[in-house]
């Protein structure tokens, strides 16, 4: 019998192809009933298993080979236990703890049903500050708390003019002058290690940049010939203007509200705060000539900002509270108060749960011997009191703790100018003062 011939045999009994057919139906059922049944597994999560000196900011991520079905019960848990809020998208897990973690402490991730678990360890505090190095050139050094000697991070020749931190502290970003007199953007693993160039600026200077609160991108000042404009730049180094009436807004000391929404920044002409929605590009000026950044709530679209007044020919600086969800503008201190009509109120910082207020206080905002000093008061401007009282210290703006337990400072002798002071640290339930073994200047939490 030829082959042919076989195949008409073969395929002309229909109950060979009904059985094959049931075959192929059953084998094919079964698997996609074992892949609907089996547990997705752990492709990668974050942060990873064993990592030390992890951010107290930081968020718990799982990676799944699927997303988890209806028939999939979860829950993402951190023993010790943390409030928080978990979400899903995808084949992401997320956990958003409510408060920071706790320093210097291992947490074992749970994610119940699905069966699988790691551990992390958070870091001690830390701080950062800027100091010049054995050359003269101000670097990024990094001290722990309860240690003598720093780390220097950075190593650029000609020094660091500026950095910020990002939201959950994984990546710092520089402004690091070069030998034509510009600066351009870096990055750098809050650990040390080698730098990344993010963005050349060539025949200009990049400069104070402010993170996104998603940690994606950063809004930097770009200084060239025609000014000073906004510009915002990604990961990848891309970049964009900021336009305002069709022309790059002219502006600096960039700050962006929690949402991401706004933007406030002082207009580079008047000295004004501007308050520019980033979506649409319209702005519009709600505060006195001060020049000075704003501080931004940390879950609300409110701000605090240093607000100009003047008494006859005397001036005085208040701090001013924006609330752009209702509408209020309230004057919280008055910077021509009877009993000191020239109180000059500057760099205020909320507290992270919202609740006080840190800000440095000049009595003679005209007077070459006074001295800014420290003090709180409550949100709405309640319970003022000087936390600090030193005629001889000039102290810098005040940085509250991921916690809210600590304020840091830097500090500088009125008398003995040029020479460094140790940076300051308050403890806010005892009153007690620290004086770190390090002097410098723009110091910050490192969470």
């Amino acid at each position: 019998m030829s082959k042919s011939e076989q195949l008409r045999v073969a395929f002309g009994r229909p109950w060979v192809v009904g059985v094959a057919g049931l075959a192929l139906i059953l084998v094919l059922g079964s698997l996609f009933w074992h892949l609907a049944l089996s547990r997705p597994r752990l492709i990668a999560s974050g942060p990873a298993a064993q990592a030390n000196e992890v951010s107290t900011l930081t968020v718990v991520q799982a990676t799944l080979s699927r997303a988890p079905g209806k028939h999939d019960e979860w829950s993402l848990l951190l023993d010790p236990p943390v409030e928080g809020t978990s979400s899903i998208q995808g084949r992401e897990i997320s956990f958003t703890p409510t408060e920071p973690l706790a320093h210097d402490t291992i947490y074992t991730v749970h994610l119940e049903g699905l069966g699988y678990s790691w551990r992390f360890a958070t870091g001690p505090r830390r701080v950062l500050y800027l100091a010049p190095d054995a050359l003269g050139a101000w670097q990024i050094h990094a001290l722990t708390l309860g240690q003598s000697t720093p780390l220097q991070l950075t190593q650029q020749p000609l020094g660091v003019r500026d950095y910020a931190i990002s939201p959950t502290g994984e990546a710092i970003v520089y402004a690091a002058e070069r030998p034509d007199g510009g600066y351009d953007l870096w990055l750098l693993a809050p650990n040390g290690g080698d730098s990344s160039l993010l963005l050349a600026c060539l025949e200009r200077s990049c400069m104070e940049a402010t993170w996104f609160p998603d940690g994606r991108g950063l809004i930097y000042e770009r200084h060239d010939s025609d000014g000073v404009t906004l510009w915002i730049v990604d990961r990848d180094g891309a970049t964009k203007p900021l336009l305002w009436q069709g022309r790059p807004l002219s502006a600096t000391a960039p700050r962006v509200s929690a949402d991401g929404r706004w933007l406030a920044a002082v207009c580079a002409d008047t000295e004004q705060m501007l308050i520019y929605e980033i979506a649409t590009g319209e702005a519009d000026p709600i505060s006195g000539q001060s020049g000075l950044p704003a501080a931004w709530h940390r879950d609300r679209n409110a701000l605090l900002m240093s607000h100009v007044q003047w008494q006859d020919e005397a001036f005085g600086v208040g701090i001013l509270l924006a609330d752009l969800d209702d509408g209020r503008l309230e004057l919280l201190t008055g910077g021509c108060e009877e009993d000191y009509p020239t109180l000059e109120d500057v760099l205020p910082a909320w507290s992270p749960n919202g609740q006080w207020i840190a800000f440095g206080r000049r009595e003679d905002a005209i007077g070459i011997s006074s001295a800014r000093q420290i003090w709180l008061m409550g949100s709405q401007g309640e319970g003022l009191s000087a936390l600090i009282a030193d005629p001889l210290i000039h102290h810098g703006a005040p940085h509250w703790s991921p916690d809210g337990t600590l304020l840091l400072y830097s500090r500088h002798h009125l008398v003995h100018i040029g020479i460094p002071e140790p940076l300051g640290v308050l403890d806010l339930a005892t009153g007690d003062e620290q004086l770190l073994p390090v002097a410098g200047s723009w110091p910050a939490w490192l969470p």
